[in-house]
């Protein structure tokens, strides 16, 4: 009985340590499959799992491997059968695992000079990640990349060479939307404020790039802009404008929204 207290008192005072540490980023060392999906991570004084959903896709360990990881829950699991303990679960598949990463590596976002907006990602596949500066004379986007892209490559060799797109921050929807269907550098955007939809036209070589790997640019540009994203190639569009009602439909939806932002797109 003393024993049991004892112990219970332990988790206790383990589960206080850790709760305050949510969201926090810290490493520990691979020890085994707890079973096919969930990986056990000794973090020293405790244990703690990352189910698959918090993995990184691809990424194989074995034991005594180091890893990075956020804190994303700490609980005590009871119910009215069994007191299951302290409960850590670990991530490396979030996007706050990232902000995280970043926050350690680039001095910028550390100080507060650069704030980091959102975040979209597909672990393992790619994250775009939008930035602005609390001053004029910072670039928000050079200081995340740095020099020849120097400070960036630790933090994507920690994600296994995941692609990092870093955005610029707009409160200009149009221009946040070309920002953020980066690489590919659009020729025009039309946004339909009212309905949340926006064309993006982009050179023909440069259509596969903005749509990206399985649709993943456009997607996560999605995720971030809350638009609706059509993307054409310029032949694509010329074709379209061939055709009398798709002309009609193009000009309803997107004339009245757009004067201050389309450009011509040349045949």
């Amino acid at each position: 009985m003393v024993f049991q207290k004892l112990k219970e008192m332990e988790r206790e005072l383990l589960y206080n340590e850790y709760k305050v540490k949510e969201g926090e980023l810290t490493h520990g060392y691979f020890q085994r499959w707890i079973n096919k999906d969930t990986m056990s991570i000794d973090l020293g004084k405790v244990e703690g799992v990352m189910p698959k959903k918090e993995q990184n896709p691809g990424e194989k360990y074995k034991a005594g491997d180091r890893l990075k990881a956020i804190i994303s829950r700490v609980e005590l699991r009871k119910d009215k059968f069994r007191d299951t303990g302290l409960v850590i679960t670990l991530s490396r598949a979030s996007g706050d695992f990232v902000k995280k990463l970043f926050e350690m590596e680039i001095p910028e976002i550390y100080d507060g000079l650069v704030q980091i907006v959102d975040i979209a990602r597909l672990p393992s596949v790619r994250t775009k990640i939008v930035v602005r500066g609390t001053r004029s004379d910072i670039d928000p986007v050079g200081a995340c990349v740095g020099m020849k892209g120097v400070r960036i490559q630790s933090i994507v060799r920690e994600l296994g060479n995941e692609r990092i797109d870093i955005i610029q921050y707009s409160d200009n929807p149009s221009e946040f939307i070309t920002n953020a269907i980066s690489p590919a550098k659009p020729v025009e955007v039309r946004v339909d404020h009212d309905n949340r939809e926006a064309l993006v036209i982009v050179p023909d070589d440069s259509l596969s790039l903005a749509i990206g790997s399985s649709g993943s640019n456009v997607k996560l540009a999605v995720q971030l802009c809350q638009f609706k994203i059509d993307i054409k190639s310029v032949s694509q569009y010329n074709e379209d404008m061939t055709s009398p009602e798709a002309r009609d439909r193009l000009d309803k939806l997107f004339n009245n929204h757009n004067a201050n932002h389309a450009k011509a797109v040349e045949s």
